[in-house]
């Protein structure tokens, strides 16, 4: 009969095969069969759960070998740029191009989003994996310091109200603003990478065996910062413009009601509510 193909480690894994005695061949040759049948059925079920666990530690390892060695490539390749672009050799493509990364941030855009993508690796085998605790104390300091910068960098983007000072001082128009390789661009890269940089930081932080030092409070303090401008000054600005708000001041300059009648429309609205 036939046999399919078997690899060289599933055959390593195969249980040892049964001993024959010679007392087996005087019983009959249903019972020796079934005998055999659950002797192995037991053998192979342990040898499988012994398998499984030694693969799920194999899988464990090697994710936190992926984000070790991760890291390990973006800080390399993070330094190589900048030796790169200071090197007397370096060609004005590479200067170009660096002195337009340093008004975004230390890191591109693909790397912090391998980044963001380990964090959610790590987080969904998180009661397996140890995750940034696997990681050496100076690598993850010096991950966590580059983050920072681009906190930092983000920190001071005010995008709503930049925009609408070019628009109205009609300098553009917007489509140049932000069009590659501008000023409108530059910020709006810089906003997006911080607010990254922002989330792996404070993953980071929170996560299980993270020795202290790794991460400044300096660095918690501008994460956070960044989130709370970041609802101030781009997304609230820009929710307040929005057609569902005009449109809803329409409707009441319409009906007659101004500011304070709208104030005093809400303050009864909710005190009803609060009675109800």
């Amino acid at each position: 009969m036939a046999t399919g193909w078997m690899s060289p480690a599933a055959y390593a894994r195969l249980p040892p095969p049964q001993q024959q005695h010679p007392q087996q061949f005087a019983t009959s040759p249903m019972l020796t069969n079934a005998a055999a049948h659950d002797n192995n059925s037991n053998s192979n079920d342990v040898n499988n759960n012994n398998n499984n666990n030694n693969n799920n530690n194999n899988n464990n390892n090697t994710d936190d070998d992926e984000l070790v060695n991760a890291i390990e490539r973006i800080l390399s390749a993070e330094g190589n740029r900048r030796i790169l672009a200071m090197s007397p050799s370096a060609c004005m493509h590479h200067q170009t191009q660096q002195q337009q990364q340093t008004h975004v941030g230390p890191f591109l855009e693909r790397e912090l989003t391998i980044l963001s993508l380990l964090c959610t690796q790590v987080s969904n085998k998180r009661k397996s994996v140890e995750g940034f605790a696997a990681v050496e104390v100076d690598l993850l300091t010096t991950l966590t310091e580059l983050l920072e910068k681009h906190v930092n960098l983000a920190v001071n983007v005010d995008l709503v109200s930049e925009a609408s000072a070019v628009v109205s001082k009609r300098e553009m128009r917007m489509e140049q603003w932000l069009r590659p390789g501008s000023t409108g661009s530059e910020r709006v890269a810089a906003l997006k990478l911080g607010l990254e940089a922002a989330g792996i930081l404070l993953f980071v932080v929170t996560s299980p065996g993270i020795d202290a030092s790794v991460v400044s409070e300096d660095a918690i303090e501008a994460a956070f910062t960044l989130l709370r401008h970041n609802l101030a000054k781009n997304l609230i600005p820009a929710l307040n413009n929005t057609g569902h708000r005009l449109a809803a001041q329409e409707m009441d300059e319409k009906k007659g009601l101004g500011a304070s009648a709208r104030k005093k429309k809400r303050r009864a609205t909710d005190g009803g509510e609060s009675n109800m």
